[in-house]
């Protein structure tokens, strides 16, 4: 009978040890993914406040040229149309509902 209260003690030191080192181990890793989640989060802010920037800048540039007085035969005309053309290739990144694919 002895015996058998020192193996169920023991067990018991050695599931108690297992499970204090399980609780050290979950959170450690709820700490990393709180650091993650932050920093994803951040990363999201950016990437919404570059898309809403790009929309920006391609509404100025549509309101700018809108009556087509930048003429390509000259110098400016030339250099704003090139400008324009490169903006509009950023149109594709452009989310229409800000949020939407985020969430």
């Amino acid at each position: 009978m002895l015996i058998f209260v020192i193996v169920i003690l023991l067990l018991l030191v050695a599931s108690v040890f297992g499970n204090y080192n399980l609780l050290k181990q979950v959170e450690s890793y709820e700490t990393t993914m709180e650091i993650y989640t932050t920093r994803f989060a951040e990363q999201s802010n950016f990437h919404i406040s570059m898309i809403e920037g790009i929309a920006g800048v391609l509404a100025k540039v549509k309101v700018i040229d809108q009556r087509g007085l930048f003429e390509s035969d000259d110098y400016v005309g030339s250099m704003f149309k090139d400008l324009r053309d490169t903006l509009l290739t950023l149109e594709k990144y452009k989310i229409e509902e800000i949020g939407e694919d985020i969430e």
